[in-house]
């Protein structure tokens, strides 16, 4: 490895150097703004829920909480994250041709509801096996599981519209998505879990979600309605 790195040292002329631009600074500053809170907001509406179930159920609930939701919600949630990934480019390369673009994004939501609904019916048939498999101090996952499948299953749909946001530019708009979220799903799962338990906490979650969803389809209306009419 070192050889090669000294000879493309000798081969390669181009040196990098380092130039300081307040033009692009200001470009990644103004990005930046709204991407971080954003991520605050969405990582602590994703972890309190656990905190949460330590705090009301005590911590033996944690284990079981979370064993749930790895085997329901989570591999759901990181289709998802796969997709808006791989379409980011994609997204990226149509972000001037509104109609291309549209019907790409249209294609993704398709194929992650067609897989999604797939995990789904795997998940919820497996989910009575794999309790068995675990023994029954672990059978308090089968209150909650199916209401966790189904919150994972419209994380998945929602969470596609953000590389989708994000290839427009308009992370503005993600960041206020996340704010609205936080307000809504944090007391709505705190007060669910306090009074039901882990059961209430994945009622709450999908709650939340149920909530969130229409909201963040009036901003992907009236965002795509004003550039159009621009």
């Amino acid at each position: 490895m070192t050889f090669g790195v000294g000879v493309s040292w000798i081969v390669i002329k181009d040196r990098p150097s380092w130039k300081f631009k307040k033009k692009y600074l200001r470009e990644i500053s103004q990005f930046m703004r709204s991407i971080i809170p954003m991520n605050i907001l969405n990582f602590a509406v994703n972890q309190y829920d656990v905190l949460f179930v330590g705090r009301f159920s005590g911590p033996s609930m944690v284990g079981i909480y979370q064993l749930g939701q790895k085997f329901s919600s989570v591999p759901l949630i990181e289709l998802s994250d796969i997709f808006g990934k791989v379409t980011f480019p994609i997204y990226t390369k149509f972000a001037e041709d509104r109609v291309r673009l549209l019907n790409a994004y249209m294609r993704i939501v398709l194929s992650v509801l067609i897989i999604g609904f797939i995990g789904v019916v795997f998940l919820f048939t497996a989910s009575s096996y794999l309790i068995r498999f675990l023994g029954p101090s672990w059978s308090g996952i089968s209150s909650f599981f199916p209401v966790l499948l189904a919150y994972g299953f419209l994380m998945s749909l929602w969470g596609t519209t953000g590389s989708l946001f994000l290839s427009l530019s308009a992370q503005v708009i993600l960041a206020r998505i996340a704010f609205i979220r936080f307000l809504l799903t944090i007391p709505i799962v705190g007060a669910a879990t306090y009074l039901y338990g882990i059961t209430g906490t994945a009622w709450g979650l999908l709650l939340s979600i149920l909530m969130v969803i229409p909201i963040t389809v009036y901003y992907f209306l009236r965002f795509f309605h004003r550039k159009n009419k621009g």
